[in-house]
């Protein structure tokens, strides 16, 4: 039933959000102007994603086997490459709440859209969550840089700004050693120690 329900929301919200190309240009339209609300300091900026596609939860749960891409070697890490790597260390784990909030964060700071992303990775997850039985985090983030419309390079204002965001949302203020976090500190800290970003400064208290 849940599965019925599910399929009945994506028709809907098809027929009132447009074309997926519809809605993707005016997400590159509104970029620039909602870009201004995340607070990235000198850190560098969301560039876009001309390749960005909608999401659907039956696709992706038929694509779910697939093997993540390795990292290539000498290339800094972005904030969705970070996502994918959580869904390869942490596929099975059942997808909760706090989940979806972190993949909110981590999509504003990927795309500099801190009112959310329409049919972006954090809108996908909070329906997977709400409608799919059993979900899991890997579901929610599989092919997850294909659905940016924008990325940037992963800085350490980015990781404290979503590890924030996993805090506030886990009652006992935790944060996963494997979850989307943990996953974009970790990319910061390649950046940082191959010399693609500066070490930077603690970005301080912030919703995003």
């Amino acid at each position: 039933m849940r599965g019925i329900a599910l399929s009945g929301i994506y028709r809907r919200s098809s027929s009132k959000l447009g074309s997926p190309g519809a809605a993707f240009s005016t997400i590159a339209a509104r970029q620039q102007q909602q870009q201004q609300q995340v607070n990235y300091g000198a850190d560098p900026k969301p560039q876009p994603n001309p390749a960005a596609k909608p999401l659907d939860i039956d696709a992706q749960r038929r694509d779910q086997q697939q093997q993540q891409q390795p990292q290539v070697d000498g290339q800094a890490k972005t904030i969705g490459d970070a996502l994918e790597e959580a869904a390869a260390k942490s596929g099975d784990k059942p997808l909760e709440l706090k989940d979806t909030r972190v993949i909110q964060s981590a999509e504003a700071r990927a795309t500099g859209a801190a009112a959310g992303v329409l049919g972006g990775p954090a809108q996908y997850a909070t329906r997977l969550y709400e409608n799919a039985e059993n979900a899991t985090l890997g579901e929610a983030l599989q092919d997850v840089k294909a659905h940016l419309p924008a990325d940037k390079v992963a800085t350490p204002r980015d990781a404290t700004r979503i590890e924030q965001a996993e805090q506030r949302n886990d009652p006992m203020g935790r944060v996963d050693p494997a979850g989307v976090a943990a996953a974009v500190k970790e990319a910061a800290d390649y950046n940082v120690e191959k010399g693609f970003v500066a070490p930077g400064t603690p970005a301080g208290a912030g919703r995003v």
